[in-house]
């Protein structure tokens, strides 16, 4: 009899709502105690961060900036160039990577193969990690 309700309940989809239930409030307590990050957002951790990293380096790619990295003004040569063509780089290299990370995000990236230009926007991020700053 006990295993018939169980059927009946999973069938329901009862089960599945109670574990749904379960998780959002280990995510939301986990979250409120433990500095911001629940267990549950430990499972899939490169999930978590990926839409965090992208829309801390959009909004650091939209601000007015000051400055270049000296590895990025190291790249032009500038008798031949313009003024603001390390500037030009420089955002190009802030957008590569934020739109790498923005692919990251993306619910079906876990399940591609072909991860060769995600790999090389994380290369980037981690060549200009120390650079992020204005």
């Amino acid at each position: 009899m006990i295993r018939c309700i169980e059927e009946c309940l999973t069938r329901l989809g009862v089960y599945s709502l109670k574990w749904r239930v379960q998780v959002a409030l280990r995510t939301f307590f986990g979250r409120l105690f433990h500095g911001g990050v629940s267990k549950p957002d430990l499972w899939s951790l490169d999930m978590f961060l990926a839409p965090k990293i992208a829309k801390s380096l959009r909004r650091f790619a939209e601000m007015k900036r000051h400055g270049v990295p000296i590895s990025v003004h190291d790249m032009v040569d500038k008798k031949d160039q313009e003024d603001d063509i390390d500037f030009i780089i420089w955002n190009a290299i802030l957008w590569k990577i934020v739109d790498g990370f923005e692919r990251m995000s993306d619910d079906e990236y876990c399940c591609r193969t072909d991860l060769e230009y995600e790999q090389e926007c994380l290369d980037l991020f981690a060549d200009f990690f120390f650079n992020l700053w204005d």
